[in-house]
C-alpha cells in the first residue's frame, strides 16, 4: 500500500548550468508512488533526475528522503536505480551477467542472486532469456532487461530517464503497461521523465508538468486534466478547442461568457470583471451529441464531418462560427445517425477560462 506520509520532499530546487537555469522546484512523493516529470525537450526534466540521483549537485534547495537532505550523500551511497533510454547495458556479458552486476556488488551469494535473476526475468517476461547475449535482443527486449537489472537490488527510488523513447510505438505502448503492471505489483516509487503525455497520464500518480526550467503545476493527473492553472497547462495537456471571448454576466452563482455571439456558462475561482476578454478551453471528449436538449449549455449545432480511426472517431462540428474537434470512441449508433445529431452538450467540468 502507498504510504500517507510523503518520501521523497524537493524544496526550491535550482542550478545553473551557464546556458540553462533550473529553479524552484518543489514537489514531494509517497513511498510506493509514481512521479512524472512531463516536458518538451529541454524543459528540465533530465537536470531534476540528474540532481536526485546525485550526478548533479544542486546550487539551493533541498532533496529529502524520509526528512533527511541528502545533498552531500554520494550517489552510490543512495540506493537509487536507474533506467536510461539508451539501456546502458554491458553488451560483453549475458542478459543473467547483466542483472547478476548489481547484486554481486550488494556481495550476495550465488543462490540469492541466481533467485531473483529467475524471478525478475519472469517479472519482466523474459523467462529463459539468462543466457542469451545482449546484441541478440530487440530493443524492447533490451530494456526489459535494464529494468530487470534496476528492480533486482531493490532500490528505494527508481529514476527513468525517457526510457522508451527510443523505442518504436507499439513497443512502447507494449512495455509502459508491463511498467505499470511491475509498479503496481511490486510497489516499488519511481519517478519517470517523459515529453508523451498519455505515457505521463497511464503511468503517474502524480505529473509535474516542467517548462524552460520551472514547474508549471504538479497534482494528480484528474487534477491537472480537470483544473489546469494556465492556459500553457491547457494546451499541453491536450486541451485543444480554445476561443476568444468576453465576460457578459459574472456573478457568485452564475457566470456567462460569450464567444462569437454563442453564450456559456461556466464555473472559475478567478474574480473576473464584466466585459474582460478571457480565453475559453473546451475539454471536448467530455462534450457529447443528442437529439434531446439538455439543460445547460446545449447548442444547435451541425455535424460536418467524421473520421473514422477505428474504435475511435474525430468529430468536426460548428458551434455558431467556431469549429469543434472531438475526439471520441465509437458510439452505439452507426457513423450515419451520428451525423443527424441536432445538439451538442458542452459540461460545465469540461470548460477552463483564463485572461486574455
Amino acid at each position: 500500500m502507498v504510504a500517507k506520509t510523503n518520501y521523497l520532499e524537493i524544496k526550491n530546487l535550482g542550478i545553473n548550468l551557464g546556458d540553462f537555469i533550473l529553479s524552484n522546484i518543489s514537489f514531494s512523493l509517497k513511498k510506493g508512488e509514481m512521479l512524472i516529470l512531463l516536458g518538451h525537450s529541454g524543459s528540465g526534466k533530465s537536470t531534476i533526475i540528474r540532481l536526485i540521483s546525485g550526478l548533479l549537485k544542486p546550487d539551493e534547495g533541498e532533496i529529502n528522503i524520509n526528512e533527511k537532505n541528502i545533498i552531500n550523500v554520494k550517489t552510490y551511497k543512495r540506493n537509487f536505480g536507474l533506467v536510461f533510454q539508451d539501456f546502458a547495458l554491458f553488451p560483453h556479458l549475458t542478459v543473467s551477467e547483466n542483472i547478476a552486476f548489481g547484486l554481486k556488488i550488494k556481495k550476495m551469494s550465488k543462490n540469492e542472486i541466481q533467485k531473483k535473476i529467475s524471478y525478475f526475468l519472469e517479472m519482466v517476461g523474459l523467462k529463459g532469456y539468462q543466457d542469451r547475449k545482449i546484441e541478440m535482443l530487440s530493443g524492447g527486449e533490451k530494456q526489459r532487461v535494464a529494468l530487470a537489472r534496476t528492480l533486482a537490488p531493490e532500490p528505494d527510488l527508481i529514476l527513468f530517464d525517457e526510457p522508451l523513447s527510443a523505442l518504436d510505438e507499439n513497443m512502447r505502448l507494449n512495455l509502459r503497461k508491463e511498467i505499470k503492471r511491475i509498479q503496481k505489483k511490486l510497489h516499488f516509487t519511481g519517478i519517470f521523465v517523459t515529453h508523451d503525455r498519455k505515457e505521463a497520464f497511464e503511468l503517474g500518480d502524480k505529473i509535474a508538468l516542467i517548462s524552460n526550467g520551472k514547474m508549471l503545476q504538479f497534482g494528480e493527473p484528474k487534477s491537472l486534466y480537470l483544473n489546469p492553472k494556465t492556459p500553457e497547462v491547457a494546451e499541453f495537456i491536450g486541451i485543444n478547442n480554445n476561443f476568444s471571448g468576453q465576460i457578459i454576466h459574472y456573478e457568485k452563482n452564475l457566470k456567462i461568457a460569450e464567444m462569437n455571439k454563442i453564450k456559456i456558462e461556466f464555473e472559475s475561482n478567478i474574480d473576473f470583471e464584466l466585459d474582460e476578454k478571457i480565453r475559453i478551453y473546451i475539454k471536448s471528449e467530455l462534450c457529447f451529441f443528442s437529439n434531446e436538449k439538455s439543460e445547460k449549455n446545449c447548442f444547435e449545432t451541425k455535424i460536418t464531418k467524421i473520421t473514422d480511426y477505428g474504435q475511435n472517431i474525430e468529430v468536426i462540428t460548428y458551434l455558431g462560427k467556431n469549429v469543434l474537434k472531438i475526439p471520441m470512441l465509437r458510439p452505439n449508433m452507426t457513423l450515419d445517425e451520428l451525423f443527424e445529431m441536432k445538439y451538442l452538450t458542452i459540461p460545465i467540468q469540461s470548460i477552463n477560462v483564463f485572461r486574455r
